[in-house]
């Protein structure tokens, strides 16, 4: 498309367009001069990805890349006539990503458990993961389950053990004896659908250990596992090294920051960094990658600067700019190359290539490279927060530092003289740039975030403020001087200076968590909502002329329908397990069943409800008796009755507005 702008003549073919089709036409020559070409071609195959997972059907993957690869050569065949080629060229994106989608399912498609069991098995330890409550969860490539054929055996369980005994670790053969199901959908309707995260991680059912597991002699793994393996065993020891030397929260904050094991982090320390805008340092992504690179960037630079007779004949910033790549790679490889992290890195090894070649590198083009990588390597990512969250930002980030730049160069500013100014200056602009990328990003994650979870930060602008020089200056500075000195044993003084760093941190985290509470918005907004307000700020971040300002139409359209969305009055798990009704008095009453304690407490955060499922004020509001329970108090006195036992069925129907019950389909003329 960008060519296609190009090779018609810049100067002759805005005035004729204009003419032809007015405003808009001439806005989308001026974009397409700008570079905004590619950007679009990568946003439309990520949506073609995404609209992938919500057709009825699977797509046919030969007609669909067929398609995809037609509407390719129409568009390289019909260059001459620009509008036509980009619109063949769209057209191919959009089908190039739903193939995608369809290539990933038929690769990653593997047994998945029919129905919940007891068995006994034998596999290989790939992971094992620590957790805040003292369980590990463990990820275990199976070699054989009892009373399964191979055809229909998981390749992959994801199992929690409680057991006080040691555990082996990742790589380890073992017999175990488990309780096992299905990967559990979404528990609330629209929800974190848990069954198709695993679909696409190859985990084929989940469970418990029915006891310790004993270690056996498995064959040993091939070349790829091995190296896998070894890289899981290199980031366990890290993260117990680093726990070692800095104990408590901080050590865990630090496990999470340098290695990314999230899992042993107190779910009161998530709850306050997320009140405080600052979950975002748990996931490594785009500030770690950067720090961590660009610090390895700085300091080969100085180093290289104190050795002029080198610094004045060789390429010394490209020299450092291949350091921070190699950085940036062995970072990659320790933090577990989750989805932010991919992103993070196909982004500042674009810029730095950009620097071995001496080309601009902080664009759209970057971010849009980084999204056809991604995407192409995991298009289902494209379903999930962390994927939507993180590209959400960076693209708001880079879209606002091109406006500003763009202002600036119309708009000169005459220097600052004296000393005194410039350091002023220069401090107001930090403080400027620090609210404004706060105030950015925030805006940009907030529909996801909503969407996602019920929840938004709204107070992440100060927490930011407060928190984020200290994370930039002390926390991951001194963090990347620990992973080089581990080798030599030297680790100890600054993970000291990082361990008090992410303590001031956490300390302002739970400072703004006392001060304004939680987040929760009391309900997660409508799809329809977190669609339209997402494309709205995409327009307005993805143009740079004046029909950006069209943008502001979805997003007031999205904000109406988050506001008009009604709250549930009823909660129902998936499986039946708990029930929520909203109380008249805006108090929730809650039933759960001996297995329901964790679809409980989904559903009470659904509904912003920040109680445990055991708290004693959810007895208020219940009566039970030997062939059920009901929940009274609901809007207009409405009342819900959940059933163990079909003779409850004639009194019920009759009284009650909901019934829930897995026991028996209901008597024909129920009302409820």
């Amino acid at each position: 498309m960008d060519r296609a702008a190009d090779n018609s003549g810049e100067e002759e073919r805005p005035s004729r367009m204009a003419r032809a089709f007015g405003w808009p036409a001439a806005c989308l020559a001026v974009e397409l001069r700008r570079g905004r070409g590619l950007p679009v071609v990568a946003l439309v195959f990520v949506i073609g990805a995404g609209l992938y997972f919500l057709l009825p059907a699977e797509p046919s993957l030969m007609v669909t890349a067929g398609l995809a690869l037609a509407a390719a050569l129409a568009s390289r065949v019909g260059r001459a006539f620009p509008l036509r080629a980009g619109i063949f060229l769209l057209l191919a994106a959009l089908l190039a990503g739903l193939a995608a989608g369809a290539l990933q399912t038929r690769l990653v498609a593997a047994p998945v458990l029919d129905h919940p069991r007891t068995v006994e098995g034998t596999g290989r330890i790939l992971a094992l993961e620590r957790r805040a409550g003292g369980s590990v969860r463990m990820l275990i490539a199976v070699e054989g389950l009892s009373r399964l054929p191979p055809g229909r055996t998981p390749k992959q369980i994801r199992v929690t053990t409680r057991s006080s005994a040691p555990l082996p670790g990742p790589g380890a053969g073992i017999a175990f004896r488990a309780r096992l199901e299905p990967p559990r959908g979404p528990l609330v309707p629209g929800g974190l659908d848990g069954a198709r995260a695993a679909f696409f991680a190859g985990i084929g059912a989940t469970g418990f250990l029915l006891g310790a597991p004993r270690v056996i002699p498995l064959a040993p793994p091939g070349a790829w596992s091995r190296l896998r393996l070894g890289l899981i065993d290199l980031r366990t020891a890290i993260g117990a090294r680093i726990r070692a030397a800095v104990p408590g929260p901080a050590g865990t904050v630090a496990a999470a920051l340098l290695v990314g094991e999230r899992g042993p982090v107190p779910d009161a320390v998530e709850e306050a960094l997320r009140t405080a805008g600052l979950a975002h340092i748990l996931s490594i992504s785009g500030v770690h990658m950067t720090l961590v690179a660009g610090t390895v960037f700085a300091a080969m630079r100085l180093g290289f600067a104190l050795l002029p007779a080198i610094a004045l004949r060789r390429p010394v910033k490209a020299w450092a700019a291949l350091a921070g790549l190699i950085a940036a790679t062995i970072y990659l490889a320790l933090s577990g190359a989750e989805v932010a992290t991919q992103r993070s890195y196909v982004m500042i090894g674009l810029v730095f290539l950009a620097v071995l070649v001496g080309r601009s590198a902080l664009t759209l083009r970057t971010i849009a490279l980084a999204a056809l990588v991604v995407t192409a390597l995991d298009p289902s990512a494209v379903t999930g927060p962390g994927y939507q969250m993180s590209f959400a930002a960076v693209l708001a980030l880079v879209s606002a530092f091109e406006t500003w730049s763009r202002y600036r160069e119309a708009h000169p500013r005459p220097p600052v003289a004296g000393v005194a100014a410039r350091l002023g200056a220069a401090a107001g602009a930090w403080v400027a740039g620090v609210v404004v990328t706060s105030l950015v990003a925030g805006l940009a994650t907030a529909p996801p975030a909503a969407f996602h979870f019920g929840r938004v930060a709204p107070f992440g602008l100060f927490g930011n403020l407060l928190a984020m020089p200290i994370v930039g200056l002390v926390v991951m500075p001194a963090g990347v001087a620990a992973l080089f000195l581990m080798p030599l044993g030297l680790e100890g003084l600054p993970l000291f200076f990082m361990g008090h760093g992410i303590e001031a941190v956490l300390a302002i985290a739970a400072w703004l968590h006392g001060l304004f509470g939680a987040a929760d918005l009391g309900r997660r907004i409508p799809l329809a909502s977190a669609l339209w307000l997402s494309g709205g700020l995409v327009w307005i971040a993805l143009w740079s002329t004046s029909w950006r300002l069209l943008g502001v139409i979805p997003v007031a359209l999205g904000l109406g329908l988050a506001v008009m969305a009604p709250v549930p009055d009823v909660l129902v798990s998936d499986d039946g397990s708990a029930v929520v009704l909203r109380g008249a008095d805006g108090q929730a009453r809650l039933w759960r069943g001996a297995e329901g304690g964790f679809a409980a407490r989904v559903l009470l955060e659904d509904l912003g409800d920040p109680r445990s499922p055991r708290d004693r004020s959810f007895r208020t509001g219940r009566a039970c008796d030997a062939v059920g329970c009901v929940l009274s108090g609901g809007p207009g006195g409405a009342e819900v009755s959940i059933l163990t036992d079909p003779a409850g069925f004639p009194e019920e129907c009759a009284r009650v507005a909901v019934i829930v019950a897995d026991i028996s389909a209901a008597p024909a003329g129920c009302r409820a």
